[in-house]
């Protein structure tokens, strides 16, 4: 059975869903997702705003935190669009770094979106001698790097991740067919 986790609380019960699909990606793109419910007005009578963190399972299936992006009405029902970056996270600015470690990088980029980071299959330590930040968010930063690095962006359950190519490809399946 679907259950949908706003801000906390499981509102499985309450709503009347009529469509839901996730896409899992990961580098320059968030993960997503869309869910169709009827009955708007019950919707809006708990005050949804950006950003509202929102969570969606089914079967061992779990979206992890996703961030409210948008609520369009349609007809009686209407359609939630939530991704893995909270808004603050797609804000762009200049930055640089002078002898940074790549885990110094996320550690800033993270703190500025409020987020937590991981890496994994990358050498947190390797030293940047200048990184610049060119007018990108946080994200977009993070994941140019990472192709540099041979690795790439996942953001992910509330996380900006950091995940090596080489790490992941050696990783078991998580399934076989």
């Amino acid at each position: 059975m679907l259950q949908i986790i706003w801000q906390g609380t499981d509102i499985t019960k309450s709503v009347s869903v009529t469509g839901c699909e996730v896409k899992d990606t990961c580098g320059a793109r968030c993960d997503s997702l869309t869910l169709e419910m009827d009955h708007a007005a019950t919707w809006y009578a708990w005050g949804p705003e950006t950003d509202d963190e929102i969570e969606v399972s089914e079967g061992g299936y779990g979206t992890g935190k996703l961030y409210l992006s948008a609520v369009a009405p349609e007809g009686d029902g209407f359609r939630v669009i939530a991704t893995s970056l909270p808004a603050r996270a797609r804000q762009r600015a200049w930055d640089s770094f002078t002898d940074a470690t790549l885990e110094d990088v996320f550690r800033r980029a993270a703190a500025e979106v409020n987020m937590g980071y991981a890496l994994f299959g990358v050498d947190r330590s390797a030293r940047l001698p200048y990184w610049e930040r060119g007018m990108e968010s946080p994200a977009a930063m993070l994941s140019r790097l990472m192709d540099l690095e041979g690795a790439v962006l996942k953001c992910v359950n509330g996380k900006l991740t950091g995940i090596g190519i080489e790490y992941a490809a050696a990783l078991p399946p998580a399934c076989r067919i």
